[in-house]
């Protein structure tokens, strides 16, 4: 086998994947407009797109069985370029093709158009599987948050951040998040801000928690 079975959004950043061409009305018309009949399958690859979130790019239109594939014709040669966001992928059948398998294929580990996307910086956070249950699906650097009060007048709050910086201190559970709603009350922070951000560990999983913004803690 060249390809394993994928089971959490996060496995598909930087990975090839084989994508079942009758999985989906929409990858049947492409098929039809490009005209690669006797294609089975879509070669893709997956990666973050920092704003947007979970994606997949297409590379090209191919001809796949359990133990090989084939290229009939790749998107650049068709002069076009086409993504989608994991809400329409999450719907496809799929699986991902193994590392080792790459240089048999040709295949470069990272496409050079990924350039302008990857962000090595967040990899970390973004393979942890036990802060899933904080994030919501198809934003894999968005994370919820409880906004701690400093008065007796505000209740804790929760909202959305998207992670900017991880490791901080060489703690790997200290981030710097962007709010990405306005709180409801007055934290002394509004939307768009950055905030210190820390995971504490709670009986049996993790919560997010901020009691200040970076502008504070930078004094």
């Amino acid at each position: 086998m060249i390809t394993k079975q994928y089971t959490k959004e996060n496995e598909l950043e930087n990975h090839y994947l084989i994508i079942e061409i009758d999985s989906s009305n929409y990858l049947k018309s492409i098929k039809e407009e490009n005209q690669c009949d006797n294609s089975t399958h879509i070669l893709a690859y997956g990666y973050v797109d920092h704003e947007a979130g979970t994606s997949i790019n297409f590379e090209a239109f191919c001809t796949y069985s359990a133990d090989s594939f084939s290229i009939d014709k790749t998107f650049e040669e068709l002069g076009k370029r086409s993504m989608l966001r994991y809400d329409m992928v999450s719907s496809f059948d799929l699986e991902i093709v193994e590392d080792n398998e790459l240089e048999k294929y040709n295949l470069p580990k990272y496409p050079t158009w990924l350039e302008s996307y990857r962000r090595e910086d967040l990899e970390l956070f973004r393979q942890r599987t036990d802060i899933l249950h904080l994030k919501t699906q198809g934003y894999t650097d968005d994370l919820q948050v409880y906004l701690l009060p400093k008065n007796e007048a505000t209740q804790p709050e929760l909202i959305w951040c998207r992670i900017e910086k991880t490791n901080i201190n060489n703690n790997q559970d200290i981030l710097v998040g962007t709010l990405l709603n306005k709180p409801h009350q007055n934290f002394g922070t509004g939307m768009g801000e950055p905030i210190i951000i820390m995971l504490k560990k709670q009986e049996d999983q993790y919560i997010a928690i901020s009691h200040q913004s970076l502008k504070e803690a930078q004094g």
